[in-house]
C-alpha cells in the first residue's frame, strides 16, 4: 500500500505588481477621501441668519467657485444697506460715519443712515474713475423692496449757529466775495469770506452781521432794454444793485450734497 503525496505551489509577486497594487491602493484611498469630503458640502449653510428669496441653482448643476449667476439670494434680518458709486471728484469728500438722507423713489419714504464704507477700486467701466460706497441704513419699519433705488444726500460738512445768505446773492470774481447790502436805502457791495457752500444757501464766515438786509435779484421785473413780455431769455441778464432784499438770517447751510457733490457760487 503505497503513500499519498502531495505538493503546492507558490507563486512570487513580482517588484511591478506590487508597485502597481500600491499606486491602485492609493488612488482608492483619495477617491475615498474626496468622497467622506463632498458628505460635508451637502449642506449649505448662510454666514447669517436671514429668508432665502431665491435659488438660481438646481441638483446637478455644476457650477464654480465665486459665481456671480449660480447664487442663492438672503434676505437678512439684520437691515439695509444702499450700494451707489461716486466719481474720482467727489469721493474725497466721504468719509466712514457721515450722516445721510435716503428716499425711496418707489415710494417717496425718508429715511436715514450713514456712510458705512468707500471703495479703493475704480469700478467704472468708462473712462471716468468711480468708487463704489456702501451707505447702511438706520433700523426702520418702513417696507424697503430689495433692489429698489433711492436718492442719497450725504452731509459733507455740517456747522452750528452759523450765518448764511442765498447763494444767489453771493458775487465772485475770481477768488473774491462780494454780497450788496442795503444800507440806508442804498446798494453797497461788501466784502465777504465764505465757508461751506451750497446751491441755495451758502455759509458767510466774515463781512456780515446778523440783521443785514442783503439785496436779491428781482426775477419778476423785466430786463433792462426789453420789454417785460417780448423775451423770456436768461443770456442778457446782468447783475443789478436794485432789485429785492432780504434779511440775513442764521442757520446751518443746507447747500447741495446731494449726489455727495458741493458747489460754488455764481460769478458776477
Amino acid at each position: 500500500m503505497g503513500g499519498l503525496n502531495t505538493s503546492s505551489t507558490t507563486t512570487v509577486a513580482s517588484a511591478e505588481t506590487i508597485v502597481a497594487d500600491r499606486a491602485d491602493i492609493a488612488a482608492a484611498e483619495a477617491q475615498l477621501a474626496i468622497a467622506r469630503k463632498q458628505t460635508t458640502l451637502t449642506t449649505l449653510t448662510a454666514p447669517f441668519a436671514g429668508t432665502v428669496a431665491a435659488v438660481a441653482i438646481v441638483a446637478g448643476d455644476a457650477v464654480s467657485a465665486a459665481s456671480n449667476t449660480a447664487v442663492i439670494t438672503i434676505l437678512g434680518n439684520d437691515g439695509y444697506v444702499v450700494n451707489s458709486t461716486v466719481s474720482l471728484s467727489r469721493i474725497a469728500s466721504l468719509t466712514v460715519g457721515q450722516t445721510a438722507k435716503i428716499e425711496l423713489a418707489t415710494t417717496g419714504t425718508a429715511l436715514t443712515g450713514v456712510v458705512s464704507s468707500i471703495g479703493i477700486l475704480n469700478v467704472s467701466t468708462s473712462s471716468t474713475p468711480k468708487y463704489a460706497v456702501t451707505l447702511a441704513v438706520d433700523t426702520t419699519d418702513a417696507t424697503i423692496l430689495t433692489g429698489a433705488s433711492a436718492h442719497v444726500t450725504v452731509a459733507i460738512e455740517s456747522t452750528d449757529a452759523v450765518l448764511t445768505v442765498p447763494t444767489s446773492a453771493v458775487h465772485r470774481d475770481g477768488s473774491a466775495y462780494t454780497v450788496d447790502v442795503l444800507a440806508a436805502g442804498a446798494s453797497t457791495s461788501t466784502t465777504v469770506t465764505v465757508g461751506a457752500v451750497g446751491t441755495e444757501l451758502t455759509e458767510i464766515d466774515s463781512g456780515l452781521a446778523a440783521g443785514d438786509v442783503v439785496i436779491l435779484a428781482d426775477l419778476d421785473d423785466a430786463i433792462p432794454g426789453t420789454a417785460a413780455d417780448t423775451s423770456s431769455s436768461l443770456t442778457d441778464l446782468g447783475g443789478s444793485s436794485g432789485g429785492s432784499s432780504a434779511d440775513f438770517q442764521g442757520g446751518p447751510p443746507s447747500g447741495d450734497f446731494s449726489g455727495f457733490s458741493g458747489g460754488t457760487p455764481p460769478q458776477g
